[in-house]
């Protein structure tokens, strides 16, 4: 079955604006201070390279950065024959769903290493519930961050923010719980992680899709970070809770991707 990328960032622009400053009172001099601000486009397709709808927002440099880097490894002339595993360490995908996974960190930078998760639904779910998304990784590290947000169709948006009441943090994961849209389509979810790695081995990314309507909020948080877990993550404690999920498979990797700033 021929894959196709979720998302592709397309445009990656760099806005500069002024503001005029006083040099000194009693002088018609000013000083014109040049402030940087980095404008990512992203553009979203279907399965069949149609454009869904784009979405600008700004990010820091390290984040403008890393889009480049990606921009890079896509061919944008051939945008419907595009392989959804260009630009991404690991990817798995059903029929229906795509989960994709990138670990990075930044040349010359020791301190931080960066995971991105990105979930691509082919279709529209028959049940729109508490959904998980959720990283885990092997050996120690420091949570410094971790976002997330869920796109859908007629630009509908929303962003789950770091120790928000939909996140779960443990000493070796973070998950988020997404209430998906409804009567929406095109899904696009994604969640951002940042560590401050001492011993980190490998990284896994799990997304799981609750089957049933009889699900809440705290049900769906009822979980701790395994490798018996769904997707290798996501470890509910009770097996009711657990097979209100659909299991699908998760993805992992031990490369940590370098990249020129």
């Amino acid at each position: 079955m021929k894959k196709y990328i979720m998302g592709l960032l397309l445009f990656i622009g760099l806005i500069c604006f002024t503001v005029n400053v006083k040099a000194e009172e009693n002088t018609d001099r000013e000083v014109i201070e040049y402030v940087e601000e980095y404008i990512v486009t992203d553009t979203y397709y279907d399965k069949n390279g149609t454009v869904l709808y784009n979405e600008d927002r700004k990010v820091s440099k390290a984040e403008a950065e890393f889009v480049a880097y990606q921009r890079e490894k896509l061919d944008l002339q051939n945008i419907a024959s595009i392989n959804s595993n260009i630009g991404w360490d690991v990817i798995h995908e059903t029929n229906s769903k795509m989960i994709g996974l990138t670990y990075y960190k930044f040349r010359g930078e020791n301190y931080y290493t960066y995971v991105e998760v990105r979930v691509h639904w082919y279709t529209v779910p028959n049940v729109k519930q508490y959904d998980v998304i959720g990283v885990r990784w092997d050996g120690n590290a420091t949570l410094v961050d971790a976002t997330g947000v869920q796109n859908a169709s007629g630009d509908a948006k929303q962003s789950y923010s770091f120790r928000g009441d939909n996140m779960v943090i443990k000493s070796n994961g973070v998950g988020i719980t997404m209430n998906l849209f409804d009567n929406k389509k095109d899904f696009q979810l994604k969640m951002d992680v940042q560590l401050v790695p001492s011993s980190v081995s490998r990284v896994y990314a799990s997304y799981q899709h609750c089957t049933t309507n009889n699900i809440n909020l705290s049900q769906s948080k009822s979980y701790n970070f395994s490798n018996n877990g769904l997707g290798n993550v996501i470890d509910f404690t009770s097996s009711s809770i657990r097979n209100k999920y659909d299991g699908m498979a998760g993805v992992s990797t031990s490369n940590l991707s370098v990249l020129n700033r």
